[in-house]
């Protein structure tokens, strides 16, 4: 959930832009979704589709590793047994959807 609230604060914002990050939660069924939502610039299309690629950054020299939604969709995937999931649009904000199981077994995840 942080990276997802720093992404946000570094890309969907200008210097001079002010703006609002929702952060939200709730169980559904024997689930958990999170939901990080911006109401900033939003993506273009060429970047929506990079945007879980490691190193992938629009701050290139500007100290963006490119590494913060890499590890997000990871962590989602790999340690938590979920998905993620984002919409954008151009001037309207990204929405990010986080969704796994409320237990996860440590046998399942471990690699063995």
């Amino acid at each position: 959930m942080v990276n997802l609230v720093l992404n946000a604060i570094t890309h969907a914002f200008s210097a001079e832009q002010a703006g609002t990050i929702v952060v939200s939660a709730r169980a559904l069924g024997s689930d958990v979704q999170i939901q990080v939502r911006d109401d900033g610039k939003g993506m273009e299309e060429g970047i929506r589709k990079r945007i879980f690629e490691p190193f992938f950054t629009t701050r290139q020299g500007q100290g963006g590793s490119g590494l913060r939604l890499h590890i997000v969709y990871n962590l989602a995937r790999e340690l938590l047994s979920g998905s993620v999931s984002y919409s954008s649009q151009l001037g309207v904000g990204s929405t990010f959807d986080l969704q796994f199981p409320r237990c996860v077994d440590a046998d399942e995840t471990s690699d063995e």
